[in-house]
């Protein structure tokens, strides 16, 4: 009895020592945008370095979204909408709608290289067509979650 309490004993210990690998992929998602009440956002442009893209795992309905990876170490992400009821806004409730666009991996940063994204969204003004413009986005709006995959697909939008 003791033999078997002292083995268990130790396969809990060694099980408990051994703690998971952190996923090997981050969720790309796009938040944060500057967005006054009348605005919208209809495009993002990204360009990655050091970045591979592994899967694109949504697209915000009404968007066509393109993402790729060159034979180098740079790559690019475009999204835009297809229309302008498609725009993304706080009008139409749906902030969250860029949220978990990419699996991505992010190569190991060497000093005096450049940020693993860089980009900027398109954003104008519903009533003024003179108000577009283009604001960088920001590390903090290039959100990264640890993943080990795409989550699950939402519900189709009626």
């Amino acid at each position: 009895m003791k033999r078997a309490a002292l083995a268990t004993l130790i396969l809990a210990a060694a099980l408990s020592a051994c703690e998971p690998a952190p996923p090997p992929y981050h969720l790309l998602s796009l938040g944060a945008l500057p967005l006054g009440a009348n605005d919208y956002a209809d495009r993002f442009d990204i360009e990655t370095f050091g970045v591979e893209i592994v899967a694109v795992c949504r697209v915000p309905f009404g968007w066509v979204v393109s993402a790729g990876n060159d034979s180098s170490v740079t790559g690019t992400i475009v999204g835009q909408a297809s229309v302008g009821a498609a725009a993304v806004s706080p009008a139409n409730g749906d902030l969250d709608a860029l949220g978990g666009l990419m699996l991505v991996k992010v190569g190991e940063r060497q000093p005096g290289q450049p940020p693993p994204f860089a980009g900027q969204a398109t954003i104008g003004t519903y009533g003024d067509d003179e108000a577009e413009r283009t604001v960088p986005l920001t590390q903090a709006q290039l959100r990264l979650k640890p993943a080990y995959r795409c989550p699950p697909i939402p519900k189709a939008r009626p």
